[in-house]
């Protein structure tokens, strides 16, 4: 027994619509998976202090006390980018520029 052909042709055509919905599902999963994540990591924003060099001070010491959640090998070089220092000496009295991480309690 066979099904008559205009039934017969509705079936294929509705097999061939979900093998097609069912390729486009997975394109559409594969490229959202390798897009990457839904956000985008930012550094914190930094707020930039002028501070007065004291007798004593080190960039090692202003860096420990103004980011000490963060390591001074990495807070060093930000410091004097921003003062606009090409060695790293500094003199008493001196002023300074200071970015500082901006925190936000509660």
């Amino acid at each position: 027994m066979r099904m008559d052909e205009p039934m017969e042709k509705r079936l294929v055509a509705l097999a061939v619509c979900v093998q097609v919905l069912i390729v486009a599902f997975i394109v559409a999963m594969a490229l959202d998976f390798t897009s990457g994540p839904d956000f985008e990591y930012t550094e914190p924003a930094k707020t930039i202090v002028t501070y007065v060099v004291q007798p004593g001070d080190s960039l090692w010491s202003i860096a420990q006390r103004f980011r000490p959640e963060e390591s001074p090998h990495l807070v060093i070089p930000e410091i004097l980018s921003v003062s606009g220092l090409l060695e790293p000496r500094l003199h008493a009295y001196q002023q300074i520029r200071i970015p500082t991480s901006v925190r936000k309690d509660g």
